[in-house]
């Protein structure tokens, strides 16, 4: 068993979040691996979001159903994922909301694969039922406002790097927006200068009609990037 706290900084769902102390705790039960709560008091019970996730292995797939609550907003989220190996590795995760003016799913199922040289593969499908299918209904002040990551409901994430070299590993991916065509295309180079110090420069270009979504977040179609990571 485990109980304690933490501070985080990050988003919840479609907002951004300042500091909160999350108080967590974890139970292990029979055959079910974890329990685990979370609680983060906000001021106000009603804007506390309390949390579960019951996770469980079987025959080596890791189970988990989680469920979530925030009584302010109204808004209640119940999901479960499953992740494992079988020649290749698989995921799934799948959620369903409830919310005072829409109820929503959640869908995203991925295969990965490493072939001979060290060469990895992924893909990714994900279904976002809060979004929009039409690119006439797409609101691109959500995306500038923080609000949504996503406008459409069908996605594919692809990718294929090199892993051969732990010093230099070049990728490139493809994020395809399957509602409206569009996708962009993502190369990049990875290369460690130091054992816990590695610096990538990428780009970022989009494709598809003037209408898509990729085409429309930004005015401009590329974007090269520079950035570094350091471990500590």
């Amino acid at each position: 068993m485990y109980l304690g706290s933490h501070y985080g900084w990050g988003g919840n769902r479609q907002e951004s979040l300042s500091a909160s102390k999350a108080y967590t705790g974890a139970l292990a039960v029979f055959f079910v691996s974890s329990i685990r709560g979370i609680i983060i008091p906000r001021g106000d019970i009603k804007k506390t979001l309390t949390g579960m996730r019951v996770g469980m292995n079987i025959i080596k797939h890791d189970i988990g159903i989680t469920a979530m609550h925030q009584s302010s907003e109204r808004q209640a989220i119940i999901g479960g994922e499953i992740t494992g190996e079988l020649l290749l590795g698989y995921w799934g995760e799948a959620s369903f909301t409830w919310e005072d003016s829409l109820n929503y799913s959640k869908i995203s199922i991925g295969l990965d694969y490493t072939f001979p040289l060290m060469i990895y593969t992924m893909f990714e499908y994900f279904f976002d039922g809060s979004g929009k299918d039409d690119p006439a209904e797409y609101d691109y002040a959500k995306i500038t406002s923080g609000q949504r990551q996503t406008l459409g409901q069908q996605y594919l994430y692809t990718s294929i790097g090199i892993l051969y070299n732990p010093f230099l590993r070049p990728s490139i991916s493809a994020i395809i927006n399957l509602d409206d065509q569009g996708l962009i295309i993502i190369p990049n180079l990875s290369y460690a200068i130091l054992e816990n110090t590695e610096i990538t420069v990428g780009l970022n270009y989009a494709i598809g009609s003037e209408e898509s979504e990729f085409r429309n977040i930004t005015q401009y179609r590329g974007a090269v990037y520079l950035w570094a990571k350091t471990y500590f």
